[in-house]
């Protein structure tokens, strides 16, 4: 996803969201996160999984400095069945 030319489209949606190049090259920690505005018991997601992600900066300063996390969305189950 992130090296060779035919992944610039990749790499260029990350830099849109203000990632330098030095911490596109790091591994990725991924933070999971189902939160959306339909169904309302997920409401509370976006702050739970900003949490997560700020505590894990805070536990774990040697993996963040080697690495940036970064919250990307998942289908939820209780939105399909709304």
């Amino acid at each position: 996803m992130k090296l060779g030319a035919e992944r610039a489209p990749q790499r260029s949606l990350f830099k849109a969201m203000g990632y330098t190049d030095g911490q596109i090259r790091k591994p990725l920690i991924g933070i999971v996160n189902s939160f959306n505005e339909i169904v309302p018991g997920h409401i509370h997601l976006q702050n739970i999984a900003r949490s997560v992600k700020d505590e894990f900066s805070f536990t774990f300063p040697l993996l963040t400095a080697s690495a940036f996390s970064c919250a990307f969305p998942s289908f939820s189950l209780a939105a399909a069945l709304t």
